[in-house]
């Protein structure tokens, strides 16, 4: 049974960005979870977290990507030759991370490091232990002229500033960005370089890695990527990751663990732990996400009237609902 009527919403005008989004029969089964294998992390090669064939209980992702945990003390971790552009991600930890023969990275807990492609890196813990996640992306050909290059760097938590504190974001009140998003959402690694949307380093085309962390029982709420692939793996606490129209199936996700989303499926997620909860969304298929987001009607009801507790929101809210803001609406019968 539907969740919301087909007809839209008397709030609903002509100058709303409605799009249709149909549900794939079986996509809400199509969601894949990896419970993380802390006993193979700890070999050579790692565990895989996400990996396009979903072998040895990985999560079952895209074809161009895949995820591995790598358990790291004071001796050297080679990874061998990914074929595609190579991320470092401090999981736990402080490490240091470096191409072969090239200059040694330090990464503190949750940094974030690109590496040119189809780099051999050497990983190693800054002290007794460290966790590290390596993501591997083969990249399609850069669209135009005009696409940014890509430039290898480190993105490091400590010195960017969450999405929240941006000039624009500000201007919307609190409840509405806790609406949309963690409540520090920090843009580590995409193929956009300047704007409102812009990453902290610039990284292959169609692949957008963030961070983020959020007080205990908060996170966004139900949203709906049309066409890109979205994946989580859980840094730090524990969450309750949620799909569905109603958020009827769910996930409770422990640290490292991960999970796929597939397009077109409603998908939420709440930080349950005692302490704030730290996660990392990964999207494949565009290199700006927020052109591919849209929210149901009943979810764009509370955007509306959290962004309506001030003036100014309110109108801000009009201005995204008719740019940026998109409807979801499921397709009759």
């Amino acid at each position: 049974m539907p969740v919301f009527s087909t007809a839209p919403p008397r709030w609903i005008d002509r100058f709303s960005r409605v799009v249709t989004v149909p549900l794939p029969p079986g996509s809400l089964d199509a969601v894949s979870v990896c419970r993380h294998d802390e006993a193979r992390a700890r070999e050579s090669s790692g565990a895989r977290l996400i990996d396009p064939q979903g072998a040895d209980g990985a999560a079952r992702g895209p074809d161009e990507f895949r995820a591995t945990l790598y358990h790291l003390d004071k001796r050297t971790c080679r990874v061998a030759r990914g074929g595609g552009h190579r991320i470092v991600v401090a999981a736990a930890g402080a490490l240091a991370a470096q191409r072969l023969g090239g200059p040694r990275r330090e990464l503190a807990p949750r940094d974030v490091a690109l590496f040119s492609a189809d780099a051999r890196l050497e990983l190693q813990a800054a002290q007794d232990e460290a966790w590290a996640i390596v993501l591997d992306y083969v990249a399609p050909p850069r669209r135009g002229p005009l696409a940014p290059a890509v430039r290898p760097g480190v993105a490091r938590i400590s010195s960017m500033a969450p999405l929240r504190a941006r000039a624009a974001q500000r201007l919307l009140p609190a409840e509405f960005h806790a609406l949309i998003s963690p409540r520090d959402l920090y843009t580590a690694v995409g193929p956009i370089a300047r704007g409102p949307g812009r990453f902290e380093v610039v990284g292959p085309s169609r692949l957008v890695v963030v961070v983020a962390s959020t007080p205990p029982q908060t996170g966004p709420a139900l949203h709906i990527h049309r066409e890109t692939i979205e994946m989580f793996v859980v840094l730090a606490g524990r969450f309750r990751v949620t799909w569905g129209d109603a958020g009827e199936r769910g996930a409770t996700l422990e640290r490292f663990d991960a999970i796929v989303v597939p397009p077109g499926v409603s998908r939420a997620f709440t930080a349950i732990g005692a302490e704030p909860g730290w996660i990392m969304p990964v999207v494949v298929g565009a290199d700006d996400e927020t052109r591919d987001l849209a929210w149901l009607p009943e979810v764009h009801q509370r955007l509306r009237e959290a962004a309506g507790s001030t003036r100014t929101g309110a109108l801000l809210y009009e201005l995204l609902r008719r740019v940026l803001l998109r409807v979801a609406r499921r397709p009759e019968g």
